[in-house]
């Protein structure tokens, strides 16, 4: 099937506020779940992500009419960013139009650390020694050789490829604001997206470490996907707690002070604030 447009980019970026917003919006068909991971699964393993591989069940996941060309369809998956062969193939072939979400590289670290550790219940060093590369974590993002903490943050890696493909791609920057990123995508698309303040992807913590099986469940996942948007929310409040805010973000800010003026992270911090002077308002691609 033609998709319309596709958003990537780095995980803690805004991609969930961006889907959700589109959902809210009813301006365009998305699959039943987020990230599908589709056009990645030649790379994830099924037991790290909610994956399909067959096509049919990929477009069932739209519902009916899927087919129906006066309808835009999309889909919001941060994997594509990181195994992009497909998406680029997908997005020449069709003309889908491709954002991008980026987040300062250390910042998005920090808060992926976070998220693995309380919300998915990963045994982690303490955040100091991951950030500083001193101590090696046992597992890779969706189950490949990708470094959760490092790895995701090393954006020139994978912008070369799209660089390279010669596919343009709207670059949509975390610290620009969600208001402001919804009215790009609200444009390239031609259709009015709503933006709600409402929408708060904060960090969450198991209730009880033991449920952390249930997060690398391939058949906890595939049931939890096929419950209506209402049940999940339920079953999502008995399973987390909303984590104290004011905690992580001083902690955040103290581990940002500690490790900004350090390797890798100066160097990518730099590259990512001349990006963003580079693709600003007048100049939002990347070719």
């Amino acid at each position: 099937m033609k998709l319309d447009f596709i958003i990537t980019g780095a995980p803690k970026s805004g991609t969930t506020l961006y889907d959700e917003a589109i959902r809210g919006s009813g301006v365009a068909k998305l699959p039943r779940e987020k990230e599908t991971n589709f056009f990645s699964s030649y790379a994830i393993s099924p037991k790290n992500g909610w994956t399909i591989r067959d096509r049919d069940k990929y477009i069932a996941l739209f519902g009916p009419s899927t087919l129906d060309n006066s309808t835009l369809h999309g889909e919001v998956c941060p994997s594509y960013f990181y195994f992009s062969k497909e998406v680029i193939s997908h997005c020449k072939e069709t003309g889908a139009h491709l954002f991008i979400c980026l987040r300062n590289p250390l910042s998005r670290a920090i808060s992926h650390y976070f998220m693995d550790r309380d919300r998915f219940g990963f045994d982690l060093p303490p955040p100091g020694e991951v950030l500083s590369g001193n101590r090696n974590i046992g597992y890779g993002a969706w189950g490949t050789n990708l470094d959760s903490i490092h790895d995701l943050s090393d954006y020139d890696r994978f912008l070369r490829d799209f660089a390279s493909s010669g596919l343009d791609a709207t670059l949509l920057f975390y610290e620009d604001g969600p208001a402001d990123n919804i009215a790009k995508i609200s444009k390239k698309l031609g259709a009015e997206i709503k933006y709600n303040e409402g929408i708060v992807n904060g960090q969450r913590a198991l209730r009880n470490r033991s449920l952390r099986f249930l997060q690398r469940s391939a058949i906890a996942k595939s049931i939890y996907a096929r419950l209506g948007r209402e049940r999940r929310g339920s079953i999502s409040n008995i399973l987390y707690k909303t984590a104290p805010q004011s905690s992580y973000k001083v902690l955040a800010k103290q581990l940002y002070a500690q490790h900004s003026a350090l390797q890798p992270w100066a160097n990518r911090i730099s590259a990512y604030e001349e990006m963003r002077l580079l693709h600003g308002v007048n100049s939002p691609v990347v070719r």
